[in-house]
């Protein structure tokens, strides 16, 4: 089964349209945490490789860490040359960015902003130092920079198969491709699928794909989310021995109540050893039927109990 570790779901899409490529190859240009809300992750661990682009140092060096055999560039990809001012947002909260507009929206909503400068790099020398195949999708998730980014790609004959933008305002549901959009039309893609927060675009050489983004992720896609991902509830407080033995306790006395009402009996006790759930039952005059569906009733309803010690 496919485990999903992207934010909005955009791996499960991904690997829709390109599950039949074995060993295939990525850019992730604004790739943030190797494991949060990674859109690369999964594709890694199922034998893709690629390139990050992620000026975030912490960043940089955990995915140097977790992804061996990929390539990672500690820079912001632009049109220009040198070095630009980084603003750092919320101590990696995954909206850092090159816009003072946007950083300064962010500390005004009680993020806090740190600037330092970082190296631009264009996608064009990105290409042609460290793609030698295929680039089966990129991309694009820059907070506000997507123009800059898309227009350093200039002349290069590399062809992402797929192309994911992030297309609204940092945080918003505002869209913001308007100004960008023009250019990879111009390039040979069309627009196919937008997911909320994401534009997705197809190659026109690559159209036979347009199939797999006719709906968002379901069922038939057949994945799983990544432990804390948000629409998973939070992990519940560790409980104490002397909690999970009174929940417990109460568990078995609800259960036995229960019981009573539905079978009818009227005395009956359980016996259970210092191990939980290997528990014997004695139905005083019961018949052979009932003491066999009460047994089943308590072991299925104890397994999902802790063990407790005789009360």
């Amino acid at each position: 089964m496919f485990v999903s570790y992207a934010q909005n779901f955009e791996d499960v899409i991904l690997h829709r349209a390109l599950g039949s490529v074995s060993h295939g190859f990525y850019i992730d240009i604004g790739a943030s945490h190797p494991d949060i809300d990674s859109v690369s992750r999964s594709f890694h661990e199922n034998g893709w490789r690629g390139i990050h682009v992620e000026p975030v140092p912490a960043h940089a060096a955990a995915l140097r860490h977790a992804r061996p055999g990929d390539v990672v560039v500690e820079a912001v990809v632009t049109d220009e040359v040198g070095t630009l001012t980084f603003f750092d947002v919320g101590l990696g909260a995954g909206i850092s960015t090159c816009s003072a507009e946007f950083a300064e929206r962010h500390r005004a909503a009680g993020f806090s902003v740190s600037t330092y400068p970082v190296e631009q790099v264009s996608l064009f020398d990105i290409m042609n130092a460290h793609v030698s195949s295929d680039v089966h999708w990129m991309k694009i998730d820059v907070e506000g920079h997507e123009g800059a980014v898309i227009r350093s790609w200039r002349d290069s004959n590399v062809r992402p198969w797929i192309v994911l933008v992030e297309s609204t305002e940092p945080n918003s549901m505002v869209p913001n491709y308007e100004e960008w959009e023009p250019e990879i039309l111009r390039r040979g893609y069309r627009f196919v699928y937008f997911d909320g927060l994401n534009r997705f675009y197809l190659a026109e050489d690559h159209a036979e794909l347009a199939v797999h983004f006719s709906c968002g992720p379901n069922l038939f896609d057949n994945f799983t989310v990544r432990p804390h991902h948000w629409l998973c509830p939070p992990p519940s407080p560790p409980q104490s021995d002397k909690q999970a033995f009174v929940e417990a306790r109460n568990f078995i006395k609800k259960t036995k109540r229960k019981i009573r009402k539905l079978l009818g009996l009227r005395a009956y006790k359980i016996r259970h050893s210092k191990a939980l759930p290997s528990s014997t039952l004695e139905v005083a005059g019961g018949h052979p039927g009932k003491m066999r569906v009460i047994n089943e009733t308590l072991q299925s309803a104890l397994k999902s109990k802790v063990r407790v010690q005789k009360d």
